[in-house]
This record gives structure tokens, C-alpha cells and sequence, in this order.
């Protein structure tokens, strides 16, 4: 029998859909520990600012080889870039792409193979822009530049990659629309009618590409305090100061206010995106199942699914200890992202693996923080109890430890109490 995984699901369903939002599901006192994502090449378009630029950083960080692509090169947002990757030692390339013309689409995308050795892993479709006011007000001008943008440069970028990946046999893209891709406000120019047409050309091809292994995931944010703001008041400027009378009559309050929205005072943390994205990227695969299995748990099931069918597993599963490594690595990857100077671990209380963890799924960790004290005898060192939980894609409970560790007090000077 045929497993039941989102691919195979996605046969006969709509594409997956992400709505990037601040997750609700950890406890106030908790923290949410990031994907792991060594090994994975990703070029990601639009990445002068806002999400391109978040994720980018983001992703690099986490271990991916990342192309972060941008036009009219050279600038300074390329030149800071490439000024982090230097500084921390990220795999980070940065790549002239201006997802309006054929030609630097397809030599950006071959120069990011070259340096690779091989196809990309993931395509992240970012870049965009917003030209608002009324339907009637948008020239033709403004018009194909936001559908040139938003629709035809993503597809341009799809063509690039799909070679390379079907070749591989597998691929990721990720469609960044917005919630506007669902829903209309009015005078909000062709933004929805781009984002709408967007989604539609994300589901027919994750249609097309389950046979090739190829995943197609549409990202929903809302609005974010990004640069989106300043370069749609640019665009959007531009129309009104050229726009004829006899469209402008009609909406004299709109058009009055066209090129003067504000989205800094936005609360929502842009960060979100990136985390969105690197969750859905971090899969758990089957050869990485496997040859975890053949050096440290060489039991059939863990090996085959054909062993593993014959087993209340149903399929080939992980073994707990590679899910309590993986869990540990994404523990180690918080750790560096946020300078936590940890000093290694006494041990664990408490170690169980509640649910099995299959090829495809996306892991998650929280960690908590339950216990904490300074050491007495090494002033400079604290001692604290956390209780780690590791989740599926579904929110299932999948491993839970109690662990022990030792950390680098801030003010070590400071007298214990």
C-alpha cells in the first residue's frame, strides 16, 4: 500500500498553502528552535531587502548554500551581504538576477549550478512589488510591470530551475504571495489580480511535478513593517504624477492619498517568513534514515520499507536516537544564532520517543527552561533544567527529554546568593 505522504496526497489536493503568522503554539516561556538545513543549496530572488534579505541571512545560518540574487548590481545592500557572509563564515553568494529579463535569469541561475556542481535544491520566488490606487488608474505601464514582476518573472525562474531539479528527481519552490492572493481590498491596483495569478500557477505546478518529486509550497505573509512600503510609495507615486485626469476624477480622496501608505508602525515580526519557510524546507529524508540506521540502529524497519510493512510502523521510520541527534542539532544551530555560550551538559533526566518519525517529515523544537541556578563553586558558570519537545508538521509530539546544562554566567563577578 501506497504511504500516505503530502506528495502523494498532492496527487489528488490542491497545493500545499503556508500562512506565515507568528505561531501561537509555544508556551509564553518557551522557545521555538529553528530548522536545520546543512546540505540544501536555495536562490532566493528580491534579496536586497525585506524577506529576500531576512531569509537569506536566515537560511545561511542555518547551514543552507545560499544564492541570494538581486538586480543592478553592484549596490550597497550586495556589498553588505557579501560583508556578513565574509564576517561569520556563511556559505552566501550573491547573484545579478533581474527577474525582468530572460537573459539575466538564465545566466544567474546557470552561474548558482556552476558554483554549486549541480542543480539547486530550492527556489524561493520572493521578489515583487505593489503599484496601488484604482483598477481604472493603472496605465498599461504600471500594469505590465507589476504583472512582469509578480507573475512572469517567477514564472522565468521556474523554467531556469525545473531542468536541473527534474533531472535530480526532487526540488523545492516556494511561491511568496500574499494574503491578497486570497482576498481583495479595493484600490489596491493589480497587487491581488498578480498574487491571485500567482497561486493559480503554483497548484497547477505542484500538479505537474509530483510525478518528478518536485515540491511547489504558496507562502500567504500579511502585512510586515519591510521596504515592500517605500518601494511601493515609489511606484505608486510615479502612476499618480502621470495618470490622466479622466481616470483620476473618479476617486479624488484615493488618489490624493496614492504613494503616501505607511507600513512601519506594523507590529508583525518579518522574521516570521524566513521561519515559515525554513520549517517547511527542513524535511527529514529517507537516505538520511538509512544510513543513520546501517551505522547506529541496524534494525530492519529503520533499513526497508518492505521490513518495516510487516511492522506496527507500517514504513520505513527513524530510529529514535537519529531523531534525538537531529534534535540536538537544531538545539546546537540555536545556540550559534543566538550566542548562547553554552558549556556542555551534565546529562539527561528523561528521554522518550513518543511517535514514530517518517521520510517527510518536518521537525520542530521547543525548549523551556524549568530550572536555573548558579553554580556556587564555578561562579562563572550556571547550571539549568529544560524540558526539550520535539514536533512533527502535524503538531505531534514526537520526542520529549529533560536536560541538564551548563552555561557562561553574563556577570560572573556578580556574588552568588
Amino acid at each position: 500500500m501506497t504511504a500516505l505522504t503530502r506528495r502523494t496526497l498532492l496527487a489528488g489536493a490542491a497545493a500545499t498553502t503556508a500562512l506565515a503568522a507568528t505561531s501561537s503554539r509555544a508556551q509564553s516561556d518557551a522557545v521555538q528552535i529553528p530548522a536545520e538545513l546543512s546540505g540544501k543549496s536555495i536562490l532566493i530572488t528580491g534579496c536586497s531587502s525585506g524577506f529576500g534579505r531576512l531569509g537569506a541571512e536566515h537560511y545561511a545560518r542555518l547551514g543552507a548554500r545560499v544564492f541570494a540574487t538581486m538586480r543592478n548590481l553592484p549596490r550597497p545592500e550586495a556589498e553588505e551581504l557579501i560583508k556578513l557572509a565574509r564576517e561569520e563564515n556563511l556559505d552566501l553568494q550573491v547573484i545579478e538576477i533581474d527577474v525582468l529579463s530572460d537573459d539575466q535569469v538564465a545566466a544567474g541561475v546557470a552561474e548558482a549550478e556552476r558554483i554549486n556542481g549541480g542543480p539547486i535544491d530550492v527556489l524561493i520566488n520572493n521578489a515583487g512589488i505593489g503599484i496601488s490606487g484604482p483598477v481604472e488608474v493603472q496605465d498599461m505601464a504600471a500594469t505590465m510591470l507589476a504583472f512582469d514582476t509578480n507573475v512572469f518573472g517567477c514564472h522565468r525562474m521556474a523554467r531556469a530551475v525545473l531542468p536541473g531539479m527534474r533531472a535530480k528527481g526532487a526540488g523545492q519552490i516556494f511561491q511568496i504571495s500574499s494574503q491578497l492572493g486570497r482576498v481583495i481590498v479595493p484600490h489596491g491596483g493589480h497587487y491581488s489580480a498578480t498574487k491571485f495569478a500567482l497561486e493559480a500557477m503554483g497548484q497547477q505546478l505542484a500538479y505537474e511535478l509530483v510525478p518528478h518529486n518536485i515540491d511547489v509550497t504558496i507562502i500567504e505573509p500579511g502585512g510586515y513593517p519591510t521596504e515592500v512600503w517605500v518601494n511601493r510609495n515609489i511606484y505608486t507615486g510615479a502612476l499618480k504624477n502621470r495618470a490622466e485626469d479622466i481616470h483620476t476624477s473618479g476617486y479624488p480622496e484615493v488618489v490624493a492619498n496614492m504613494g503616501t501608505e505607511d507600513g512601519s508602525g506594523r507590529s508583525a515580526d518579518p522574521m516570521d517568513v524566513p521561519r515559515a519557510i525554513a520549517g517547511t524546507m527542513a524535511e527529514v529524508e529517507a537516505d538520511a534514515v538509512r544510513d543513520f540506521a546501517e551505522k547506529f540502529d541496524p534494525q530492519p524497519f529503520h533499513l526497508s520499507d518492505e521490513a518495516a510493512a510487516k511492522t506496527h510502523f507500517g514504513r520505513i521510520s527513524a530510529s529514535g536516537w537519529h531523531t534525538c541527534a537531529m534534535t540536538m542539532r537544531m538545539l546546537v544551530e540555536n545556540m550559534s544564532v543566538v550566542e548562547q555560550a553554552g558549556l556542555g551538559s551534565p546529562g539527561i533526566d528523561q528521554l522518550r520517543w513518543v511517535k514514530p518519525v517518517y521520510p517527510g517529515d518536518v521537525l520542530r523544537c521547543e525548549t523551556e527552561v524549568i530550572e536555573k541556578r548558579r553554580s556556587k563553586s564555578r561562579p562563572d558558570m550556571g547550571l539549568f533544567k529544560s524540558r526539550v519537545s520535539t514536533f512533527n508538521q502535524d503538531d505531534v509530539l514526537v520526542l520529549e527529554m529533560v536536560s541538564n546544562g551548563l552555561i557562561r554566567v553574563r556577570d560572573p563577578d556578580t556574588p552568588v546568593e
